[in-house]
């Protein structure tokens, strides 16, 4: 196979690292190290840790692969899945090397401003928004008026006059089980 690394598809990628073959771990690591790296120089690491990173993702990889853990699917890119587990790894370390930030009870990470090397991040909001756009009006509006206009539920209620503020609480609740429902059907946690 005499052809240039990009243009394999992921199906004969995963073929590839299926069987052990270097051109295919070859074609998986052109496509993706600058992102892997940015992502990691971008959230508090340097270019040894990103390299880390990049070595552990390869491995999780391999081994998810080989023990049947990860099986190929149409829907789900392996850049998607690659990055993922660069994601998770990336956040354990920070977590164990004390590098976290606290707000409360809660860690989290500042990501790159860039979205555009975070392809996980990008599937994620891409699904979001297309399961915003397919609830019908009132549902659209009660998150919409609750999360992005940070509105509380009086006044979403006063807006919409015809809804009490129980309701409001009500409703807005069955339509964030529609759109949970959706992300789970999409990403399922098994």
């Amino acid at each position: 196979m005499a052809h240039p690394f990009s243009t394999y598809s992921d199906r004969e990628i995963y073929n590839g690292l299926l069987h052990d073959s270097d051109w295919a771990y070859k074609a998986l690591m052109e496509e993706h190290t600058s992102k892997l790296k940015d992502y990691v120089l971008n959230n508090g690491g340097d270019l040894q840790d990103s390299l880390d990173i990049e070595q552990r993702v390869l491995i999780i990889l391999y081994e998810n692969i080989r023990s049947g853990k990860y099986i190929f699917r149409e829907d789900v890119k392996i850049s998607t899945y690659l990055f993922s587990i660069a994601q998770h790894q990336w956040i354990g370390e920070l977590k164990s090397r004390k590098k976290y930030k606290t707000k409360g009870d809660e860690y989290y990470v500042e990501f790159s401003d860039d979205l555009s090397d975070n392809l996980y991040l990008d599937e994620l909001v891409e699904e979001l928004l297309k399961l915003l756009n397919a609830l019908d009006p009132d549902c659209y509006k009660l998150i919409k008026f609750k999360y992005y206009d940070h509105l509380n539920d009086e006044e979403i209620s006063n807006l919409l006059k015809s809804i009490s503020v129980e309701n409001v609480r009500k409703r807005r609740y069955k339509c964030l089980q529609k759109v949970k429902r959706g992300f789970i059907n999409k990403y399922p946690l098994a």
